[in-house]
């Protein structure tokens, strides 16, 4: 099974994790070493590949989202998630407001997750409006 450019940078970032981890553990330096080089590798192929995904980015990925809509943001790497609701959109992501203030955060869009029952949450305070 072929895996996708998302796919394998977050498989290269979790390799990253681990053998940063592994490396603490070897006493014998020439270990040690062949660690961290493979870890900065790594953080090569994760920065040719963002690139790459950041390029192909399809236009049909911005257009499953609108102004005012409700969107999950997974924070990449991490296992959290918020809630927000978009403000503006723009070419490579959408400005999302994740709290009550004006500000708005921009985001990636491969980062965001319409929400597909946003029509049952009537109101919200996000962008300080305090409506829907």
């Amino acid at each position: 099974m072929a895996m996708d450019t998302s796919e394998a940078i977050e498989y290269l970032e979790q390799m990253m994790a681990y053998n940063s981890e592994e490396a603490r553990k070897y006493e014998p330096d020439f270990m040690r070493e062949r660690m961290e080089k493979a870890h900065d590798v790594a953080e090569i192929a994760i920065a040719a590949l963002t690139e790459k995904r950041d390029k192909e980015m399809p236009e049909e990925q911005k257009n499953r989202f609108k102004e005012e809509q409700l969107v999950v943001y997974k924070h990449p790497g991490l296992n959290e998630c918020e809630i927000g609701k978009i403000k503006r959109l723009c070419d490579d992501g959408a400005f999302v407001w994740y709290h009550t203030g004006e500000t708005a955060a921009k985001t990636r869009y491969e980062d965001l997750y319409p929400i597909s029952n946003e029509h049952y949450i009537v109101k919200t305070a996000l962008g300080g409006e305090g409506e829907g």
